[in-house]
């Protein structure tokens, strides 16, 4: 039995059984990701017992890592594919979905 993949962006590809959670955003806020949104991505998967993966760009960062999440480079009208794999993974991926819709 092959696995499932989803593509991520210019034909990076994540093994969907292998991601847990998934969600995927496009970005609305014109200033896109940085600092200030940055800091709240990080804040939240802090709270959480699970590994929260961000993707853009063909780039992929922790969303613990504020560095890492503003280095994607994420603007308005790009799609981020974020993935949360342990414990509180739903948990987690419902909490960034509704900071995102509110927020970005």
């Amino acid at each position: 039995m092959s696995a499932e993949y989803r593509s991520v962006h210019r034909g990076d590809r994540i093994c969907l059984e292998e991601a847990g959670e998934v969600l995927n955003y496009t970005i609305t806020d014109p200033a896109g990701i940085h600092a200030r949104p940055a800091g709240n991505l990080k804040k939240i998967a802090d709270g959480y017992d699970c590994e929260i993966t961000v993707f853009a760009h063909g780039k992929r960062a922790s969303a613990g890592s504020l560095i890492g999440l503003m280095n994607l480079g994420v603007r308005e009208g790009d799609t981020l594919v974020v993935t949360a794999k342990g414990r509180d993974a739903q948990e987690a991926i419902r909490e960034v979905e509704a900071y995102l819709r509110r927020s970005m």
